[in-house]
């Protein structure tokens, strides 16, 4: 009920509504006894009509009404009236820190002088024993003179409503009557509560700390920490995931940014323990820090703490401050800290760019075509001299056992006719590079005592000799496989690898293994994983863009504990490789990427543009979308669509409306192609346990088998022919593709010319049928090398051959509507190239011309076309989400420090996580 201007609940006479929120409706009044302005808030009824709520707030406004602190919103009274009971409080008059949030970040300075006295309020309250429970920016008042007020104190706990009165999820407490708590219901706000809250544990300071931390950040960044569409969306991404700290400001002090960090860790054991330490470090570290951390855009500046000063921060943090003074000292916690290179254009290409030395403490990282040392002590980076490395299989480092040397390769083999790659050697110091050995394409590398190993995706793995060469084969593969970063594990005889499958198949779809180098045995240790490595005791691997770590004793081969979440969004390389180094301390080196479900299937977005504008975003909800492909007439883009191993098709209608819909459902389906007239859909399904090529109406209905592949192959539709009677397909077969053509008239099959390709072709018919442009490669799957390139023949073929213009590595060709350009990626997820073509009197091509603004190729040129265009000559096109895409973000690398001892740490305590499997 509504209280009109005018309403006297005792001595005070209501003036006007304020506010409604998730405890009562605020009015302002005068208090007619002492002459003065204050707030009243009218309980709810179920509160009011309560005895036992109504008992207990009574005593918890009992003890609210004696704090007295500058920065708290005192108490007055508790008025029964007219059937009516409400709260009097303070008037505080100004705007909530929620609205003034709402216009944007606040400046760091301003940020810091609001949160310090919001940390005073909480300090003050802790002291009485009382927790607030609902911190929130809806709860904390700014005045005008610059003093910050907190609302509500302690009043979550004392009113217990039975149900939210707000649907916001940012406002409204959420609540349960002490019975129900025990069922695991949860009291808190959705947006600022701590994990205890959210799954319905008891609560302590701590949980205030959490609200703290969450506050801090909104300041900062105008956003919040945690957020979804509901309230089940906000809670799951409160107990999953992390807050995007690339969001926080370059400028804020790196001793701000690790108290927010360590404000905001799950583990209450492991959050920073008294609301003290909050206050402290607001209150002295800025004024100490000069210079900031870098997290996320160009404009960062450098490292402004040693990494000592970082970890003694970290125990200030999480012991509070008095605990730094006291003995014996407690356990260390983990540090987590980034190293920005806003100088320098890091590498992060297919191999691995970063690498850490075996005693954790220096890092090697790939920039500029260079290699740069940086001590874990130092501020500054140095390049090795003697380093430079050419192609885009340069580089990739790794420490000699000692630490002493670098193993990296010279020579990427993609920019000269030599054959393979060629692995040298240089003192971290710098010098002369000294050249090891020639091997393939490296799929991952490491050094042991026994020599460095080379992974060789389908060609095994290679051991090659510390003092250099020849490289001798350690590990085979059978055809459709390849093996991956290699490690040798302690006894000296055991290899922990990838084994993945060759060709277009997820990485993580393949197995972490050991092998034996003696008899060759060998053993799966994690499924549908990749990215395997040993050190102190645990396994790391990784899924998606998160990597695990499980207890492992190396000797027996067996994993020996529950595996636990340690780090979300590691960049994966377009070969799947993860961005990963761990010393033997268990310190951990990465490039940051998306934490996506799968490195390989992403969550995407579908954009439509042309080369002149902008791209807009399609109203799709993202998803791990891939090979999107227009109909002729251009009314609906088809694409597949991945959850986990399962894909299928699905349709969006691009003529203005929003509907997406789906077109299989059995989850073996991927591929589309249009028919010529744009009734029907070709697609790759396994829906009888081959890869064979099937078409369906685009309406829906029973799908047809159209051809039937042998059982080791698969068949990949392209392309049809403008006349609906042809249809160009990629046979692969062991990892190597030959291109055919099925002819609808008579349902029978013929290869296409000579070529072969050890990739899926990518091939179109022009226009008017008599051309055909495709990109193939002579090396292995996945194997990156000159013979990549893009060509076009006659149809049918006569073995005429034209190349286009080399642009590196090229992939994914496409006539133009016209005819007149094709157009293709050049180099790995480079730009898309236009180059003109003259088909009579004879075959001529023009200068290529990179697009400015143009369809992104896609995440990984090695996957299937990322884009198509319409007949207008606009394009539909697959991109990243902001989160994923990575391009905005300033280099940088991250490091992790004591992951293993506060883990144990952990466990010791009790703490549960959450297991992938």
């Amino acid at each position: 009920m509504t209280l009109p201007p005018g309403t006297r609940l005792g001595p005070y006479e209501v003036t006007a509504q304020i506010g409604v929120g998730g405890m009562g409706e605020v009015y302002r009044a005068t208090d007619s006894n002492l002459k003065r302005a204050v707030a009243i808030k009218v309980l709810p009824e179920s509160v009011a009509a309560d005895t036992e709520r109504l008992a207990r707030l009574q005593r918890e406004a009992e003890v609210l009404a004696s704090l007295s602190h500058p920065n708290i919103a005192a108490i007055y009274g508790l008025e029964r009236s007219s059937g009516l009971t409400a709260l009097v409080m303070e008037l505080v008059e100004g705007p909530t820190l929620a609205d003034r949030i709402a216009q944007g970040a606040i400046p760091v300075d301003e940020s810091m002088a609001i949160a310090r006295q919001v940390a005073e309020a909480i300090e003050a309250a802790h002291e009485q024993g009382i927790i607030h429970r609902d911190l929130k920016p809806a709860n904390i008042k700014l005045r005008t003179d610059g003093i910050v007020k907190v609302l509500d104190f302690g009043l979550a706990k004392a009113m217990r409503p039975a149900v939210a009165l707000s649907p916001s999820h940012s406002q409204s407490p959420t609540i349960t009557p002490p019975a129900m708590r025990s069922a695991g219901m949860i009291l808190g706000t959705a947006a600022n509560m701590s994990p205890e809250q959210a799954t319905g544990r008891e609560v302590d300071k701590r949980s205030d700390v959490w609200a703290f931390g969450t506050v801090l950040y909104e300041l900062l960044t105008g956003t919040r920490a945690f957020d979804g569409a509901d309230v089940s969306d906000t809670i799951t991404s409160v107990l999953t995931s992390e807050p995007d700290w690339s969001r926080v400001p370059g400028d804020v002090p790196l001793a701000v940014l690790t108290l927010m960090q360590r404000c905001l860790t799950k583990n209450k054991l492991h959050r920073v323990s008294d609301i003290s330490t909050a206050r402290f470090v607001l209150t002295e570290f800025p004024q100490l820090a000069a210079t900031s951390v870098a997290h996320g855009t160009s404009r960062r500046m450098r490292l402004g703490f040693t990494v000592a000063a970082v970890a003694a921060l970290s125990a200030l943090v999480v012991g509070g401050a008095a605990l730094v003074l006291r003995s014996p000292t407690p356990p260390r916690d983990s540090v987590h800290f980034s190293i920005p290179l806003p100088e320098l254009r890091a590498s992060a290409g297919p191999a691995p760019a970063v690498a850490i030395s075996p005693d954790g403490t220096r890092l090697a990282y790939t920039a500029n075509s260079r290699i740069f040392i940086r001590s874990l002590n130092e501020l500054e980076s140095h390049e090795v001299t003697g380093s430079g490395y050419s192609g885009t299989g340069g580089g990739v480092p790794t420490f000699a056992p000692d630490g002493q040397s670098l193993a990296f390769f010279s020579s990427g083999g993609v920019t000269t006719a030599e054959s393979g790659v060629t692995l040298s050697r240089v003192p971290i110091g710098g010098g002369v590079a000294s050249k090891l050995s020639t091997v393939d394409y490296p799929y991952g590398v490491s050094w042991s005592a026994s020599g460095i190993l080379v992974g060789q995706g389908p060609g095994g793995i290679v051991r090659v000799p510390a003092t250099g060469g020849a490289a001798q084969q350690i590990v085979n593969v059978a055809a459709g496989e390849s093996a991956m970063e290699p490690q040798l594990l302690p006894d000296g005889q055991t290899i922990l690898f990838t084994l993945g499958r060759a060709g277009d198949e997820p990485i993580d779809m393949g197995n972490v293994v050991a092998q034996s180098t003696v008899d060759g045995a060998r053993h799966i240790i994690r499924e549908h994983a990749s990215g395997g490595r040993y050190s102190g005791g645990h396994l790391w691997y990784v899924v998606g863009g998160t990597v695990f770590a499980v207890p492992f004793d190396a000797a027996r081969l067996t994993v020996t504990g529950d595996p636990v979440t340690v780090l979300n969004g590691v960049q994966r390389s377009v070969l799947g490789i993860t961005q990963l180094s761990l010393s033997k301390t268990g310190t951990a080196a990465y490039v940051p990427g998306p934490a996506s479900a799968s490195a390989a299937s992403p969550s995407r977005t579908l954009v439509i543009g042309d080369t002149r504008t902008n791209a807009k975003v399609l109203k799709i909800s993202p998803a791990s979308f891939f090979h999107p492909r227009v109909s002729p007439d251009g009314r609906t883009v088809a694409v597949s669509r991945s959850d986990g191993p399962m894909s299928d098709i699905w349709a969006y209608d691009l003529t203005g409306t929003t509907e997406i819909r789906r077109l299989t459902f059995d989850g073996t389906n991927r591929f589309p192609v249009w028919s010529a007239d744009s009734q029907n859909l070709t697609f790759q399904s396994a829906r009888e346990g081959d890869r064979a090529i099937w078409w369906a109406s685009a309406r829906g209905g029973t799908p047809v088998r159209l051809t039937r592949p042998g059982a080791d192959g698969q068949h990949v539709p392209e392309c049809w022919s403008r006349d609906g009677r042809r249809l160009l397909f990629s046979s692969v077969t062991n990892s190597k593709s030959t291109l055919w053509v099925f002819t609808l008239d008579t349902r029978t099959s013929e290869r296409f010319g000579s070529a072969e390709s050890s990739d899926l072709f990518g091939a179109n018919f022009s226009p008017d049928g008599r051309w055909v442009v495709y990109a193939a490669n002579a090396g292995p799957a996945g194997f990156l090398t000159l013979n990549r390139g893009v060509y076009v023949e006659p149809f049918p073929a006569t073995g005429e051959r034209h190349q286009a213009p080399k642009q590196g590595l090229d992939y994914h060709p496409v006539w133009a509507p016209d005819a007149k350009q094709i157009f293709y990626v050049s180099t790995l997820a480079g730009p898309l190239v236009s180059v003109p073509i003259a088909l009579q009197p004879s075959v001529t091509f023009g200068a290529p011309t990179r697009l400015a603004r143009g369809p992104r190729p896609g995440l990984r040129a090695t996957e299937a076309r990322g884009f198509d265009f319409l007949p207008d000559g606009r394009f539909v096109s697959l991109a990243p989400l902001p989160e994923e895409g990575g391009e905005s973000r300033s280099p940088e690398l991250r490091v992790l420090l004591n992951w293993a001892e506060s883990s144990q740490s952990a466990r010791s305590a009790g703490s549960t996580v959450t297991s992938p499997r």
